[in-house]
């Protein structure tokens, strides 16, 4: 069991937040995600979800998150590049104002 404070953090990852109407999350309301993420499987991509239906069980949340996270940071990197390479230039920026050696940044995704 997690303590409240990483509880809380795992409820308002931005990996557990979506965008939907108010008739859809009343549609949902306690469901289990394995329950209703079959009605919605059209809607998956636009929404992040990840499609291994192995994690959309509850024991499986923090690896969901994981994922999820995953494919917003690989869309979010297709459509805005310029915010990424400028992220790297300010890193690397305040990198150089150590005296450490200078390192190569890779950001998987």
């Amino acid at each position: 069991m997690d303590d409240p404070d990483t509880l809380n953090v795992k409820i308002n990852n931005l990996g557990n937040i979506t965008f939907i109407s108010k008739y859809i999350n009343s549609e949902i309301g306690d469901k289990h995600p394995r329950d209703y993420l079959n009605s919605y499987r059209a809607f998956l991509d636009g929404h992040f979800i990840p499609e291994d239906e192995r994690l959309w069980d509850v024991d499986m949340y923090d690896e969901f998150l994981k994922e999820r996270v995953k494919l917003l940071y690989q869309k979010c990197k297709e459509f805005f590049p310029y915010i990424f390479l400028l992220i790297c230039a300010k890193i690397s920026s305040i990198l150089s104002i150590f005296t450490l050696p200078k390192v190569s940044l890779r950001f998987k995704g």
